[in-house]
């Protein structure tokens, strides 16, 4: 297996989606939830752009099917996508 290795410009990238994962887990933290979200990002895009983003909905249960995922996976029938 390979090792990846990212570009100071890709690195500057992840660090700026996962800020606003956690920026996303703090507001839904603040709301009852579990600190828990989730950004989909297009790689492939020169934009990086955001194509979706998730809050867990838990309210702190640990089973739950609200989980930030589950809340991404059934709002895709939701929006429509630029390819």
């Amino acid at each position: 297996m390979d090792i990846i290795e990212f570009t100071q410009a890709q690195k500057e990238i992840i660090d700026a989606n996962m800020r606003r994962a956690l920026e996303l887990a703090q507001e839904g933290y603040k709301k009852g939830n579990r600190f828990n979200a989730c950004v989909l990002v297009d790689s492939n895009n020169k934009k990086n752009k955001i194509l979706q983003e998730a809050q867990d909905n838990t309210q702190r249960e640990i089973a739950s099917v609200s989980h930030c995922v589950i809340c991404m996976a059934n709002s895709f029938g939701k929006c429509h996508f630029l390819v």
